[in-house]
């Protein structure tokens, strides 16, 4: 528990996880899980288990509380994804169905579905659904649920105050009928109109079965409508108004009267109407009920009030002989014996969805995003080995950790504390091959576990049967009762026995107020005890998780200010916008006054799908100047370069820069361990006395020598970028003309998708390293890369050490000492010279080689290059670059002297002088 150096010995965990994570460009799908995918990213799934049948119905039973009610008299099943639902199948087996005296019924613990077999499409008789808990029972197909709390409105485009919105699924009746009948299907890598299932006219029935009613000088003919009082409010029948019989008078007391034309409201007199409108011939009958149709007009826009339903905008054409107008379904016809009304004809395919939450608006949600959410499949362990690791490696981008969210858990994909088998079968020769690739596994875990979990009765009897009961039932840790922390600690012991480095502590949305202890933020205390954990084991502890309060409070008394010791800085779930991307780069410098150095964003944003080309790109080069490499999103996103076609590139091209510079990330995380200084540094912190390093906030200094502006304005072409240019001498890391730039001053800095600025002191020496797919432990830098931007004399201490353990607290490190000397500091000219002196190195660790090679890089010099380049005093040839002779050549793209230096012995000195 003892701590070291200014930052304590949590610089210590940090400084390995810089090492490891550094270049992890582990990503959205690879993190969370694979989108099985083609076209327009929609999976076409198959119902299978959980689907009942029942003549031309087939419901399937997705939960509890959700069943998709689908009628068809063709017995054509629609199987396709469509707009709104794209996620048809269910594995859902709790449940059973029977038929009952002529009902097929369908039980849940939270539903009854009742059927009545053999009576075709659903309609407001022959389908009820009884709501379990209430013992309420409702009818679908009557009507819809009444008191919708509303969901959404296209836009509040010239709006002043409130405006109506849509319903939503949420209601207090405590159901919601989804209709899907007629919305799109895909079809292949498109989406088109639904196929006909109606296997009658979709014009209705206006024959035998026409009913008729003769006004007469006020005389009304029975209504032969069936069993049922004509229009009872069955829509399934037909009124006919016969050529030349008007009702004698326009009295209509107490009668409703519901009728639109050009844009008019009749409605509800209660006075007689000594005339009609204009234009309107009106009809009465028995039942109170009034239809109007127009005497000329039958192109009109009409809506004709139909069992509380309204339909508008007739369509007009002509079928056998018979002009009609048709709005979805309801027909207006007219024929050589005047107007006919029809009610819409029986629809004969119906695709449903009938959601009954009573008042757990959660679970409707819950159910809501089963069916319309994009859905992810996990990555297996064959997806690692043959696939995701393939590519980066064939794509030449470095990768060093693999971190797997929590699809890995088992029994519960959010709280279990086992294997998935079904994903990683075997998880020891998973963890082998991992290590065989190079790559250090860090897995996802949420601090809480379920009843049934294999592990629960043995974890709950620790800690004396003690744990708490969350709202939705798991089970939570309280971090200041020490049985409870033994016990969350005893259940991560066997994956770390397999080979499992690390954990990322997700504590983002369970187990709110899990210590009690007054004065002991629960995030802070977590942190730290992860962090004590992995120390006691000789390794570098650290937690990787949200810092300084706890669920659902941003701020806890004592703050964030022990955080620095134990944490890696996840800052979570954020959108995907250009605000966010200027945030992250404002918010990583600014927790250096908490003396946090170490923060992980997740790069892209967590809760954004696919990025605008320029977004990604910029974010991917804001963060490879982090202290953490990290992409990372939602289960649907997409982060990995490959799927950004237009930028890819250059995306690549910055991970593989950013994982070039980790000799000097790794030098600046050791600076942050031993001194407190962080990796980013707010301009501010390197110049208090100039104005603009506090009002230029987005930039900052990486490290001791570069300077970095983030790109935060969008454009696929040219940028400019406003910045502040510090007191000295700067060089644009990407101008091949090393053209000095002179501060303290404002400039505007154009820049491509090929680059960003990126500026680097003059005189400064920078540490790289050349490619490989992962660094493995120790690194062991060769060829030691050096580049320098001649102008000004300086130095470098480059720090090395085994990657992990403690031993370096005890002096297993080394460190090299480099020094740029020139005879007349300023640009390299004609008739001036530098040298390089590479001290012998000092210390040593576990590991560490005994030799290395050398690539030096000088520029900007003098555009006629050298005269000569000598390596402790011996003349060195000059040699083609593309050959692996030691010797030096001149680069005129980039006004640079290069050096190709052979294994030399790290214990001896080496003096490199270039003279012009």
């Amino acid at each position: 528990m003892q701590g070291s150096g200014i930052a304590g010995s949590t610089g210590v965990g940090c400084n390995v996880c810089v090492r490891l994570v550094v270049v992890a460009c582990v990503c959205a799908v690879s993190l969370l899980g694979r989108l099985e995918a083609s076209g327009l990213g929609l999976r076409e799934s198959q119902a299978a288990n959980g689907t009942v049948y029942e003549g031309g119905a087939r419901f399937v039973v997705y939960t509890s509380t959700l069943v998709r009610m689908e009628y068809s008299s063709s017995g054509l099943w629609e199987d396709s994804t469509t707009l709104n639902v794209i996620n048809r199948a269910s594995d859902f087996t709790d449940f059973t169905t029977s038929v009952v005296s002529g009902w097929r019924q369908i039980k849940t613990s939270n539903i009854v579905v009742y059927y009545q077999v053999g009576s075709g499409a659903f309609s407001s008789t022959n389908l009820k659904v009884l709501l379990v808990p209430s013992k309420t029972v409702v009818y679908p197909f009557k009507a819809q649920a009444a008191n919708n709390l509303k969901g959404w409105v296209r836009s509040l485009d010239g709006a002043n105050g409130a405006v109506s919105l849509n319903d939503g699924i949420f209601t207090t009746n405590g159901w919601y009928l989804l209709d899907d009948t007629d919305t799109a299907v895909r079809q292949g890598d498109w989406m088109v109109t639904r196929a006909e299932r109606n296997q009658q006219s979709s014009r209705g029935v206006y024959d035998t079965t026409t009913l008729v009613q003769y006004w007469n000088e006020g005389r009304t003919d029975s209504l032969l409508c069936g069993t049922n009082d004509c229009y009872s409010g069955n829509p399934d029948y037909t009124m006919v108004r016969v050529e030349g019989y008007q009702p004698n008078s326009y009295e209509k007391t107490a009668v409703q009267l519901f009728d639109y034309w050009d844009s008019t409201l009749i409605d509800n007199y209660a006075t007689t109407l000594s005339t009609p409108p204009s234009g309107y011939t009106p009809a009465w009958f028995s039942n109170g009920y009034v239809l109007s149709a127009p005497q000329t007009d039958i192109t009109h826009s009409i809506s004709v009030w139909w069992s509380e339903t309204r339909q508008d905008f007739l369509t007009v054409g002509s079928d056998e002989g018979i002009s009609y107008a048709e709005s979805n379904g309801y027909i207006l016809a007219f024929d050589d014996i005047g107007w006919i009304y029809t009610s819409p004809p029986a629809k004969q395919y119906q695709d449903t969805y009938f959601f009954g939450y009573e008042n757990n608006f959660k679970t409707a949600l819950t159910d809501f995003m089963l069916i319309t959410a994009l859905k992810y499949y996990a990555y297996t362990d064959d997806d690692y080995r043959n696939d995701l690791i393939p590519m980066f490696r064939s794509e030449k981008v470095p990768l060093d950790v693999l971190s797997i969210d929590t699809d890995w858990k088992s029994p519960n994909t959010w709280d279990g504390w086992e294997w998935n088998s079904a994903l990683f079968p075997d998880p020891d020769d998973f963890i082998s091959w991992a290590d065989s690739e190079g790559l250090v596994l860090n897995l996802n875990v949420h601090p809480s576990i379920v009843t049934d979990d294999p592990k629960y009765s043995e974890c709950s009897a620790i800690t004396g049967d003690t744990l708490k009961t969350d709202t939705d039932g798991k089970k939570c840790f309280d971090w200041s009762i020490y049985n409870h922390t033994e016990a969350f600690f005893w259940l991560m012991q066997p994956f770390e026995q397999e080979g499992i480095r690390f954990w990322w502590n997700d504590w983002c949305c369970e187990c709110q107020g899990v210590s009690n202890m007054a004065g002991l933020p629960a995030d802070c205390w977590l942190n730290f005890l992860y962090k004590y954990d992995v120390d006691q084991k000789g390794l570098r502890g650290f937690s990787m998780s949200r810092i300084g309060a706890a669920l659902g409070s941003s701020f806890a008394p004592g703050g964030a200010w022990s955080e620095h010791r134990s944490s890696m800085h996840f800052t979570g779930d954020t959108y995907d916008t250009w605000d966010m991307l200027s945030f992250e780069a404002y918010v990583t410098p600014r927790e250096s006054a908490i003396g946090v150095p170490y923060v992980t964003h997740d790069i892209g944003s967590h809760l954004g799908t696919h990025l605008a080309d320029d977004l990604y790109l910029r974010w991917v080069q804001l963060g490879s100047f982090q202290p953490i490499f990290r992409l990372h999103s939602q289960p649907e996103g997409e982060r990995l370069p490959w799927e950004y076609p237009p930028v890819q590139t250059q995306a690549e091209d910055m991970m593989r820069l950013r994982h070039s510079l980790l000799p000097y990330t790794y030098t600046t995380a050791w600076q942050a361990a031993t001194t407190g200084l962080p990796m980013n540094r707010p301009l501010f912190l390197e110049y208090p006395g100039y104005t603009a390093a506090y009002s230029y906030s987005h930039e900052f200094m990486f490290g001791d020598s570069l300077l970095v502006a983030p790109v935060l304005t969008s454009g696929m072409d040219e940028v400019s970028t406003e910045l502040w240019l510090p007191p000295g001498v700067w060089f644009n890391w990407f101008d091949s003309s090393c053209t000095p730039m002179t501060g303290p001053a404002v400039v505007t800095v154009v820049s491509t998708l090929d680059d960003m600025p990126l500026f680097a002191r003059k005189g400064c020496i920078i540490p790289m390293e050349s490619y490989s797919d992962w660094d493995p432990l120790p690194a062991n830098v060769d060829p030691l890369v050096l580049r320098i931007f001649s102008g000004e004399n300086s130095t470098f201490t480059m720090y090395e050490d085994g990657g992990d353990g403690q031993e370096w607290q005890t002096g297993a490190y080394s460190t090299t000492f480099l020094q740029w000397t020139e005879q007349s500091p300023g640009v390299i000219r004609s008739g001036g010279s530098g040298t390089l002196a590479i001290n012998s190195r000092q210390g040593t660790y576990g590991g560490a080689s005994q030799s290395r090679a050398y690539q030096i890089t000088v520029a900007p010099v003098a555009s006629s290059g050298p005269l000569s380049v000598q390596c402790n005093g011996k003349q060195l040839p000059c040699v083609d670059p593309d050959s692996t002779d030691e010797g030096w050549w001149y680069d005129t793209t980039n006004l640079s002297t290069n050096v190709r230096l052979n294994s030399l012995s790290v214990s001896a000195a080496v003096s490199v002088t270039f003279t012009f």
